[in-house]
């Protein structure tokens, strides 16, 4: 939910994220290794977009306004591979085109096909209010925030949040229990500068995107530095 509480990200990611809250999935990217049963993500394996975390569920949302046949393809490929049992279902919005080809691939594959309906959208969106503009960093952000961000947090969440405001210095988290929503209320809370510590380059792209207002230190970024961020996020060896 945190995620479509930023202005930056785009439709896609926007569609992403709420068919995440309405199918009780995972994005694909976050799933524990466990689930798909590989050390590490290949560029293939990002054909699948979401997935249940009892991997019976595979999907692949699409924001474009036809559905071509390479990305239905790439999906039945790729998530014929990986989970081989899962059922598998592509998500588009109501105003997406299917040719007659790529029907009759979802039929012949056993495929579904979600319709995100402009309702469906405006149901998940109404559950978050603009906030006041505020100057952070040098620059002007928009800030929207979730009603009462505590009754949207399950109780793991709650009890993470209030041991580190009391003081914890490490906290443990499981795979999907929804880590980032409680880094991103740290670091709203803070007092002065942010330092966020990620162990790989593709969290550091990932963490880029979820917190817009802090900078990416290290290498590659150092002469890219902006002091005046929020905060920091960097690649710890």
């Amino acid at each position: 939910r945190e995620a479509l509480t930023w202005l930056h990200i785009s439709e896609r990611q926007r569609l992403l994220y709420i068919a995440n809250i309405l199918f009780d999935v995972v994005l694909f990217s976050d799933a524990p290794l466990w689930l798909h049963g590989r050390d590490k993500l290949t560029e293939q394996d990002h054909f699948i977009d979401l997935v249940s975390l009892n991997s019976e569920h595979a999907m692949k949302v699409s924001s474009d306004d036809v559905l071509d046949e390479e990305t239905v393809l790439q999906f039945i490929h790729s998530s014929s591979e990986i989970l081989p049992r899962a059922r598998r279902t592509i998500v588009t919005t109501e105003g997406c085109e299917l040719s007659d080809k790529v029907e009759s691939l979802l039929a012949e594959n056993d495929i579904g096909h979600a319709v995100l309906y402009s309702s469906d959208i405006k149901d998940v969106m109404d559950s978050i209010t603009a906030d006041a503009t505020h100057l952070v960093g040098g620059y002007t952000k928009e800030f929207i925030k979730i009603k009462d961000v505590n009754k949207t947090m399950r109780q793991c969440q709650k009890d993470c949040l209030e041991a580190c405001l009391n003081g914890a210095r490490k906290i443990q988290m499981a795979c999907g229990t929804g880590k980032t929503l409680v880094m991103r209320e740290i670091a709203n809370r803070a007092k002065g500068k942010v330092l966020m510590l990620v162990p790989s380059l593709v969290l550091l792209h990932q963490h880029a995107k979820l917190f817009p207002d802090f900078c990416l230190v290290g290498t590659g970024y150092n002469d890219k530095i902006r002091w005046d961020s929020a905060g920091f996020i960097a690649v710890y060896p």
